[in-house]
């Protein structure tokens, strides 16, 4: 039974059947592992198929083997009297994957990392240093990564895990596709869509014994090794553990706040307002106008008698010009005075009137004083300035590392030059130890080795897939496990592309050989085996190399 590959629009409302004619010339499926899951494939615009190729638009649906495809892009063109639409879906888990994303919430406050943090603190010469140290280094598993994605999303997917897999240190952050595609592989691990299901699988369980073969000139007519050098890493140099050193400088400086003494003085006379005249008064139940300046002096410790004329002898003449707080204002001739008040200022008095009234201020100039007396006691409070104590801090901070070296892989350098990465900042890790784990994960040590082969037969292929490939004329007699394919399987007459991992030992042999002398090189390297190499088996005979040429005729049996 044919499967047929409908074109349906994004509501669900309307489908159409794409013609065999065009599915045979044109459709093309394209799965690579972690990478590539979609359907190409061009529409001819006839008279009978004309609903499908209008219901062809952007984010419209290709439907194939119970799976969706969102077409994302579309080439009309018109040539030799057809009009064409050449299409590309990509499968619609992978729009969905982006969608669910693990960001920052501006909104929320940043969370007490206080458990998983160490914090030093020292204090010399009033000088306070903090070293904060980065997170703990904390290992996290797979399924809590993809939970912190897929927990409660409104996108209507799900995950399937398939096997055992390690925990490791890494952050979850950004769009679950991006974190997939650049993290997946440290997990050993690879993804696949099932609909709306994103099936993970470990590397174990993503191995399919099939049982089958692929035998050179029987099914298959080319052979493919590519050698890619171009993201070759071998030395990078490294800084981790990275800690935050934060200097607190404290600065303690006395300032004069002002006239404090004379401020005190003022505070303390304005207690006493209110308070009823009394004849021969000396205390707060009532005053007369001697009463008055003397309780107030005696706040200060200054004991002056609570008569008038004995209170000119405990100062001395001051200018009504130069008047200050706590002077002792005299109405009368000196030596026969009759009242006292007591100057707050330059400009007014406190005093205890006259019998039915009660102790209140006014202005000097409002009854203006015969002469004045300045206690000296009195004046030096009165000169007092306040000061206060004024504290700055200072914090200066920098980030310095525990860990801060250069890795480099020595038997990679010895075969491939020196390849140095750049510059790589891992805060989360503090062990060297653990940091030369993680770089082994990271760098590209060795270089990318792709097998490829065209394939006609049997058109249904499974990811992971595992098969023996038989190339006799090669002495390659090795398991491949199937990661990639693009297939048209309504063209019998049409090839198959297929790709393989780079697991055999016979590939890492192969390797070997080619990157003898690779030192230097960065374009890709292919050897490409095809229908000549049984043709013309001292294809080798020229080569100059004596150590590539005793390893291809060792190897080749030449």
């Amino acid at each position: 039974m044919i499967e047929p590959v409908l074109i349906r629009d994004r509501a669900g409302e309307n489908e159409e059947r794409v013609s065999f004619s065009d599915l045979y010339s044109s459709f093309q499926e394209t799965w690579e592992v972690n990478n590539t899951f979609q359907i190409d494939l061009t529409l001819t615009y006839t008279e009978d198929y004309k609903k499908v190729y209008n219901l062809a638009q952007a984010a419209s649906y290709v439907v194939y083997k119970n799976q969706m495809y969102s077409i994302e892009q579309i080439e009309t063109t018109i040539a030799t009297n057809l009009l064409t639409k050449k299409i590309t879906a990509k499968h619609i888990l992978l729009e969905k994957l982006k969608n669910l994303r693990v960001d920052v919430d501006p909104s929320k406050p940043t969370e007490d990392t206080t458990d998983n943090q160490d914090t030093l603190s020292n204090s010399t010469n009033g000088n306070t240093t903090t070293v904060v140290k980065a997170d703990k280094y904390i290992t996290v598993s797979l399924k809590d990564c993809l939970d912190k994605f897929f927990n409660s999303n409104d996108q209507g997917i799900s995950y399937a895990l398939h096997g055992s897999f390690p925990s490791i240190q890494v952050e979850v952050s950004g769009s679950c596709l991006d974190w997939l595609i650049s993290n997946l592989s440290e997990f050993h691990a690879v993804f696949v869509p099932n609909g709306n299901r994103l099936d993970v699988y470990s590397t174990d369980e993503f191995k399919k014994n099939s049982g089958k073969t692929f035998r050179y000139l029987h099914n298959t007519d080319n052979i493919d090794l590519q050698v890619d050098v171009n993201e070759l890493k071998n030395s990078v140099h490294v800084v981790g553990g990275k800690v935050t050193k934060e200097v607190t400088t404290t600065n303690t400086e006395t300032i004069n706040a002002g006239s404090g003494g004379a401020s005190k003085v003022v505070e303390d006379a304005k207690k006493y307002l209110g308070i009823p005249y009394v004849w021969g008064g000396k205390t707060p139940s009532g005053f007369d106008c001697s009463g008055l300046v003397a309780y107030i002096y005696h706040d200060f410790g200054i004991n002056i008698p609570s008569y008038t004329v004995d209170m000119e002898s405990y100062g001395t003449d001051v200018s009504l010009n130069n008047i200050q707080c706590g002077d002792m204002l005299f109405w009368g001739p000196h030596g026969a005075s009759y009242h006292v008040a007591m100057a707050l200022n330059s400009t007014d008095l406190i005093m205890a009137p006259q019998p039915g009234e009660n102790v209140r201020i006014q202005k000097i100039s409002a009854w203006r004083p015969d002469f004045a007396k300045r206690n000296q006691q009195m004046a030096s409070i009165v000169s007092k300035q306040d000061t206060d104590t004024e504290t700055s801090t200072d914090t200066s901070s920098n980030d310095e590392f525990l860990i801060n070296y250069t890795y480099t892989d020595n038997n990679s350098v010895s075969k491939y030059g020196l390849r140095r990465s750049e510059l790589m900042e891992v805060d989360f890790i503090r062990d060297k130890n653990v940091m030369d784990n993680y770089l082994k994960s990271k760098l590209q040590v060795e270089p990318l080795i792709t097998l490829s082969l065209s394939y006609w037969g049997e058109k249904d292929f499974q990811m992971g897939e595992v098969r023996t490939l038989i190339a006799r004329e090669m002495n390659i007699v090795n398991e491949v496990q199937l990661v990639a394919y693009s297939v048209n399987p309504y063209s019998e007459n049409s090839d198959s592309t297929l790709t393989f991992n780079n697991a055999g030992t016979y590939m890492k042999d192969v390797n070997l050989a080619l990157m003898k002398d690779i030192k230097g090189i960065s374009t890709r390297v292919t050897s490409s085996y095809s229908n000549s190499f049984s043709r013309n088996e001292d294809a080798y005979v020229n080569i100059n190399d004596p150590d590539l040429a005793k390893w291809v005729s060792d190897y080749v049996g030449g």
